[in-house]
C-alpha cells in the first residue's frame, strides 16, 4: 500500500519524506487494512492483518495523525509525505531481494 499526502498548499519544491513499515504477508486480508488505526498508545486492527513491524506502522500512523492536526495549527502550507506499507519481506518471498553487495 502506498499513499502520498501533501500539505494544504501542495507538495512544494522541496523533497518529501518516506515513512515505511512492513505488514506480515502470512496474515494479510487487504480489506481489513481500512480498519487499521491508532487509539491513544495502541495500534488496533480488527481482522486479519499480521503486523510484525508494529512499531514502524504505529510510528507512520502517528506521524500522519500529527500532520493532520498540525496542518490546522500553523504548519507550513507545503510539504509531502509518502507512506509505504510493504508485504513479503521475508527472505525468498516476493517482497524480499538480496542487495548485490561485495563482502
Amino acid at each position: 500500500m502506498h499513499a502520498v499526502l501533501a500539505g494544504p498548499g501542495g507538495a512544494g519544491d522541496r523533497p518529501g519524506i518516506l515513512l515505511s513499515g512492513h505488514l506480515d504477508s502470512d496474515h494479510l486480508h487487504e480489506p481489513d487494512l481500512a480498519n487499521l488505526r491508532v487509539e491513544g498508545d495502541r495500534l488496533l486492527c480488527p481482522g486479519e492483518v499480521g503486523l510484525d513491524c508494529k512499531t514502524g506502522v504505529a510510528i507512520a500512523l502517528s506521524v500522519l495523525q500529527r500532520l493532520q492536526a498540525g496542518a490546522a495549527a500553523g504548519m507550513p502550507p507545503c510539504w509531502q509525505v509518502h507512506v509505504l506499507f510493504t508485504v513479503g519481506e521475508e527472505a525468498g518471498q516476493k517482497g524480499a531481494m538480496r542487495a548485490p553487495l561485495r563482502r
